[in-house]
């Protein structure tokens, strides 16, 4: 029996939903916000609601599980760590002051973090073993650098921040690819359940 959430209008509704919140968190909730707290606070948010429009689809598509999606999440919002490490201090003043963003914030930092989560999650289940969960963490940690506009993007070569209709113009179309995978996962599955034996 489908439940509710396996319905694709539910799913699509869904993204535009987050769609709507992350370009007004983006474009109009941070940037008012005067407090260097409300900002260190908010701005992850926002990261973490990205983060979590790519990887919903196929959560509610049952392509990956929970804990997947939750650590896909997490490395979304965790790279600004490298804000902490780089101001040597927890305090928001000095992570949001610094001349510009952290080393981690490039997509070779994305990439061999992405691989290495992934390697470790071989053993999860047997679709883990493809490079499904490798494609999330990287997805996820290459969406906070480019909604970041993060200038060290493309170390060690030096490369212009990238502009937010560039991120907006990738992400919006990739969750909506996302949400086309698993609706064409869970057909063939559901195909392959019914087929008979």
């Amino acid at each position: 029996m489908n439940k509710p959430y396996a319905n694709g209008t539910v799913s699509l509704g869904l993204l535009l939903l987050g769609w709507a919140l992350v370009w007004l968190g983006h474009a109009y909730v941070v940037p008012a916000l005067l407090t260097p707290w409300l900002i260190g606070l908010a701005d992850p948010a926002v990261h973490g609601l990205v983060s979590g429009l790519l990887v919903l689809p196929l959560l509610l598509r049952r392509v990956i599980d929970f804990r997947v999606a939750l650590l896909a999440v997490l490395l979304g919002v965790l790279i600004d760590l490298d804000h902490a490490i780089a101001a040597g201090s927890f305090d928001f003043s000095a992570m949001l002051t610094l001349p510009g963003r952290p080393l981690g914030h490039s997509l070779l930092v994305a990439t061999l973090v992405a691989a290495v989560v992934a390697l470790a999650l071989r053993g999860w289940d047997a679709r883990y073993a493809s490079g499904l969960p490798f494609y999330l963490f990287w997805v996820s940690l290459a969406s906070h650098i480019a909604r970041d506009g993060a200038t060290p993007w493309a170390f060690p070569v030096a490369a212009p921040p990238i502009p937010a209709a560039v991120f907006f113009g990738v992400f919006v179309p990739l969750s909506f690819v996302h949400l086309l995978v698993g609706l064409a996962w869970r057909r063939s599955r559901q195909k392959n359940v019914a087929a008979p034996r």
